[in-house]
């Protein structure tokens, strides 16, 4: 099994997972963000994700924010897997490299493909 996805005009690749619900959570994949997932607090309670406290991030140039944690299940690879996600103001969803550990991840920005394979 493998996700397919694009790159946006922003250059940033993206894929689409199903969630529970039967909708699709379109998110970019952030290399920069060492977390499972990120996700806008509206869609967090959509969801249904458990609000489980609060944790400390380091941003990219160093600073540390406060962030909401929540916990949830998704659609990965078929299988129902339980996460822990941050959540943003942002109407941007993120996929940290959590989520890539024991799988492959190829961008080719040129021929506009993301692809996740399981190894």
């Amino acid at each position: 099994m493998m996700l397919q996805g694009w790159v946006d005009d922003q250059l940033s690749p993206r894929i689409k997972i199903p969630t529970l619900l039967g909708t699709d959570l379109e998110l970019v994949i952030d290399t920069g963000f060492n977390g499972e997932m990120m996700l806008p607090a509206q869609r967090l309670q959509q969801l249904g994700f458990i609000y489980r406290g609060w944790t400390v991030v380091e941003l990219a140039d160093g600073s540390q924010v406060a962030s909401r944690l929540y916990e949830g299940i998704i659609h990965w690879f078929d299988e129902e897997k339980k996460i822990r996600v941050h959540a943003t103001e942002s109407d941007d969803a993120l996929l940290g490299t959590r989520m890539l550990i024991g799988y492959l991840f190829e961008l080719d920005v040129e021929e506009n493909r993301v692809v996740v394979v399981k190894k």
